[in-house]
């Protein structure tokens, strides 16, 4: 895997204020944002369209927009700048630290949940292609998943979890652990579309992309589809390390 390139004095100090400024910046405005939809959306059930308020909450609802997608730039000015370089990650608290960015990515009606291990599970691996991977996949759920209140669970699952869960073979999943991402759609008619694109991807992230993104860290990506439950799931698979503590 390729190591970060050496920076200038100049560009170090802009990273470091890049990469000590943006994540705190990203977490209190999100907060900010997630309370100004909730009112609009409280006020709206008191208004009907003919109402002479309607016009300006709209104009208010526009501008919130622009900055959610202003926010979103920063957020991946951050991800471009941010440190590439290998190390180990608590699995849970790496995946956790990723919540901020994947609720700029979904609706804020889509509730995002997360599962935590019984015990700590480490990997050793740069955090930036995680990342993306994880952002890629959030991408791809949010263009086939209707629009409207859905329940996003993301679940950190040990080696044991990982093979109960039938994604991969008992085998197959000695010495690993996974985060899946679990929601109300089938991901089986995305993945034929795609293959049938294949010469000319659908816009965004493809699931193709991601599942080298997870090759080039030694890791993979599987698709399940529950038909009784009608939801699928999207494990991003990686090698378990061990570390005495």
């Amino acid at each position: 895997m390729s190591k970060a390139q050496p920076i200038s004095h100049i560009d170090e100090d802009s990273y470091r204020l890049n990469a000590t400024v943006t994540p705190g910046l990203v977490h209190e405005m999100n907060n900010l944002l997630t309370g100004i939809y909730f009112n609009l959306e409280t006020i709206r059930e008191l208004f009907d369209e003919n109402h002479p308020a309607s016009e300006s909450l709209e104009e208010i609802n526009q501008g919130v927009e622009r900055i959610k997608d202003l926010l979103g730039r920063t957020a991946q000015i951050h991800l471009n700048t941010t440190e590439r370089e290998e190390n180990y990650h608590d699995f849970e608290t790496l995946v956790s630290s990723q919540l901020d960015l994947l609720r700029l990515i979904f609706p804020k009606t889509f509730r995002i949940s997360i599962s935590a291990p019984d015990h700590p599970l480490h990997i050793h691996v740069a955090e930036y292609p995680v990342r993306v991977a994880l952002m890629g996949v959030a991408s791809i759920i949010k263009s086939i998943v209707s629009q409207g209140k859905s329940e996003i669970g993301l679940t950190i699952h040990s080696q044991e979890s990982l093979a109960s869960s039938g994604s991969l073979p008992s085998d197959s999943a000695t010495g690993k652990v996974a985060v899946s991402i679990s929601f109300p759609s089938s991901i089986e008619a995305y993945a034929s579309l795609e293959e049938d694109l294949a010469s000319q991807p659908p816009i965004g992230t493809s699931l193709a992309r991601t599942k080298a993104i997870m090759h080039e860290v030694g890791g993979e990506l599987c698709l399940t589809f529950k038909k009784e439950t009608a939801r699928s799931e999207v494990f991003l698979v990686l090698p378990e390390v061990e570390i005495n503590l």
